[in-house]
């Protein structure tokens, strides 16, 4: 537990604390601007907790896991509370709910088995694409522009769903791995 508390790792709980301050100011304040100030800090300590642990070699099992955990939570937050707001159709929500609650499950299986699958280019893509779009939907001069970007994003999400998928199932022939595993497996997808 003692390696747990690094510099990334608070960062990445500060981003599941975000979760809820982002809901209280995109319904409480007259303009989204707090709300998407609070998403952009987020997605900061995102980009900033991956720099810190891979440079300062503070990678950690828990981090791994907690990481895109807390991604997914603030993105998933974003397009639902756009969804609400009737700025963002509620198929665009449903479908990367269903695709990240689908990550989630095939994620942890492998973990307690001790597989930790790290996310590709094509996901971090997505989640750039789709950040850029959420925060163009946000303003309303941009609007249509951010929501055609937010639909490509959740294409591009939903590819790197595909291959993640792919890549684990060719790694263990189809099969979900034992849980006697005597050490930690990393897979790249």
């Amino acid at each position: 537990m003692k390696r747990f508390w690094n510099i990334p790792n608070i960062l990445t709980l500060l981003r599941f604390l975000a979760v809820p301050v982002y809901w209280i100011m995109f319904f409480t304040e007259s303009t989204y601007i707090p709300a998407l100030f609070v998403f952009i800090t987020a997605i900061f300590t995102d980009v900033a907790d991956g720099i810190i642990a891979r440079k300062l070699n503070m990678v950690t099992k828990y981090g791994k896991v907690l990481d895109p955990l807390a991604d997914k939570l603030i993105q998933v937050s974003a397009l639902t509370t756009l969804v609400i707001a009737g700025r963002l159709m509620w198929l665009f929500s449903v479908i990367i709910l269903v695709k990240e609650l689908y990550l989630i499950v095939c994620g942890s299986i492998l973990f307690k088995r001790k597989v930790v699958v790290c996310s590709s280019y094509i996901g971090k893509i997505a989640t750039v694409v789709m950040c850029i779009g959420i925060i163009l939907i946000m303003f309303d001069v941009t609007l249509e522009i951010g929501r055609y970007i937010t639909a490509a994003g959740i294409g591009v999400s939903l590819i790197s769903a595909v291959n993640y998928t792919i890549v684990t199932l060719r790694r263990f022939d189809g099969k979900i791995p034992s849980s006697d595993n005597q050490e930690e497996i990393n897979i790249k997808y």
